[in-house]
């Protein structure tokens, strides 16, 4: 869609394919670590909270391995769909529509 189409434009108006992969790589990253670091800090307190009452916080490790799954998952699409969008041409990425 939307940024297939800015991609195209990026690349029409003279941009390397890997200045404008990144133009649109690097927001996607910085929102999955955005989310990684609330996700990391919401459970930090929920573990302090947990031991403060004398509880036994299992849940905290299972956590920073779902984060880091996550960031990788998050990475992974975002460069799938990249590649996608790379192997279109120009011409077809302005005029398509949305769907």
């Amino acid at each position: 869609g939307r940024k297939k189409k800015e991609y195209g434009i990026l690349r029409a108006l003279g941009m390397p394919k890997g200045t404008a992969s990144g133009q649109l790589f690097i927001p996607f990253l910085i929102l999955g670590v955005a989310a990684a670091v609330v996700g990391l800090a919401a459970a930090r307190i929920v573990t302090v909270r947990q031991l403060e009452m004398g509880h036994t916080p299992a849940g905290f490790s299972l956590f920073l391995v779902g984060a880091l799954c996550f960031l990788v998952l998050l990475a992974l699409a975002a460069f799938v769909g990249l590649l996608h969008i790379r192997r279109r041409s120009v011409l077809e990425l302005i005029q398509e529509k949305h769907k």
